[in-house]
């Protein structure tokens, strides 16, 4: 037994195989970009974004991003960046965008695993362990990974969030106070970028940065100055982002939901979405604080992503809707906390425990597989009926027909968050996809 551990214990400490397992998430999450259709919003944000859908600009450069952002910003929300990263993407061929779209979530998944494993030796059944938790964990994974649209929004905003974070976090735990004159800069301009995302993730991120920043006046370490300038950074980019004239608009034209009903949702969505990761926290803090070093710097961080995942789903209490693709940010800082946890374990460094790791995540990479290949079948589905839909819709063109109605019947899966093309061609997608199309409209006549 013995043996069998010391040589795992060699294989999976192997830069090699690291590589080889990188290449792996990325392959296959390339493999369901590519079969992931463009889709509602998608549309929508291939043309100069107006609030009534009518604008027959497709966007062909920064000039219509900005026109369209400018109209976004006044009539409907603040998250600037994430739909210039967004319009940008939709604006190039699907091959870089499916590409860009993979690359970004390899960088998303180096990063935790970077964050929750640094300084330690590497680690390849901790970052599959990683993969599959993200896999699992994330609320609507594929539609927040793979849907261009809700991609930029939650997907790439929160990897920009992270890389903006990992400075603070490395300088914390080496408490080394690095400093240069371009570094405030860079940081201070890209924190105005972070704050400006997403409303619950601005408030978290805030909170994380104020957290570390107090460790260090607490621990009596001096505050970088790069790091100071970061906060002003974020904190001018969450004005932009809360200010924006639209959402006070939006706002308006939203259903009052009643108190009991919001906080019935509140609750539902931290029981499916955040309790498990935060007892298995709890338990991991537990252990960490019997059997760990006295060194507790890496704990105290742990829990500055604990706390702030928690604020960034409090804060989700004040808007009338809360959607679970919401807490993809939040969630992503839970995985964190524990990970931070689960790597500075002593104990878990002694082969039989690495061996013991292993064996946990063989045993899940079974339902893991099982869940891809449902979800790889059902993209592809979604791909090819769409795709028979645009034939169907190009033949009708080439007829002279420019009122159109589809026939067939969509099925759903749980999974994914999908919208149904209506009865109705006055509905927004029926709208969106007519435009896009380059006909008068559409209709869907409903099939039980």
């Amino acid at each position: 037994m013995d043996n069998i551990a010391n040589k795992l214990s060699i294989i999976f400490s192997s830069r090699i195989l690291l590589i080889i397992v990188f290449a792996l998430i990325f392959i296959s999450i390339y493999l369901l970009n590519i079969a992931y259709p463009l889709f509602a919003e998608d549309w929508d944000y291939s043309f100069i974004w107006t609030p009534t859908f009518d604008s027959p600009v497709r966007i062909s450069g920064i000039d219509d991003i900005l026109t369209s952002q400018y109209n976004h910003y006044m009539f409907w929300g603040g998250r600037t960046i994430n739909h210039i990263i967004a319009q940008a993407l939709l604006m190039i061929s699907p091959f870089w965008h499916d590409l860009l779209n993979s690359l970004i979530y390899l960088l998303f998944v180096f990063l935790i695993y970077s964050i929750s494993n640094f300084g330690k030796k590497v680690n390849v059944a901790f970052l599959l362990l990683i993969a599959i938790a993200l896999w699992f964990s994330l609320p609507n994974f594929t539609s927040t990974t793979l849907w261009i649209t809700y991609s930029s929004n939650y997907l790439w905003s929160t990897t920009i969030i992270l890389l903006f974070i990992y400075p603070y976090y490395n300088s914390y735990i080496n408490k080394k106070a690095r400093n240069n004159t371009f570094l405030p800069i860079a940081i201070f301009f890209g924190g105005i970028a972070c704050g400006w995302t997403n409303e619950n993730m601005a408030v978290a991120l805030v909170s994380f940065l104020l957290i570390i920043l107090f460790l260090y006046k607490y621990e009596k370490q001096d505050i970088p100055k790069w790091a100071v300038w970061g906060l002003a950074g974020v904190t001018i980019g969450c004005l932009f982002l809360f200010l924006a004239p639209g959402n006070y608009i939006r706002m308006e034209n939203s259903l009052s939901v009643p108190i009991s009903q919001r906080l019935f949702i509140f609750c539902k969505n931290y029981y499916y979405h955040m309790l498990a990761a935060s007892v298995i926290y709890g338990l991991l803090f537990i252990i960490n604080i019997k059997t760990g070093k006295r060194d507790t710097t890496r704990t105290k961080a742990s829990l500055a992503f604990f706390i702030a995942a928690h604020i960034g789903f409090l804060v989700m209490i004040v808007p009338p809707e809360f959607t679970p693709r919401t807490l993809f940010g939040p969630v992503s800082f839970l995985i964190i906390a524990n990970g931070i946890l689960l790597s500075n374990i002593d104990i878990l460094k002694e082969k039989k425990y690495e061996l013991l790791l292993f064996s946990f995540v063989i045993l899940l990479s079974i339902p893991f597989f099982v869940s891809y290949i449902d979800k790889l079948k059902y993209t592809r589905y979604l791909k090819d009926l769409w795709h028979q839909r645009e034939v169907f819709v190009y033949e009708q063109k080439a007829k002279g027909i420019m009122d159109i109605t589809f026939n067939d019947k969509q099925l759903f899966h749980k999974d994914f968050i999908l919208y149904r093309i209506s009865d109705s061609p006055d509905a927004w997608i029926n709208k969106v996809y007519a435009r896009y199309y380059g006909i008068k409209s559409i209709k869907l006549p409903y099939h039980e």
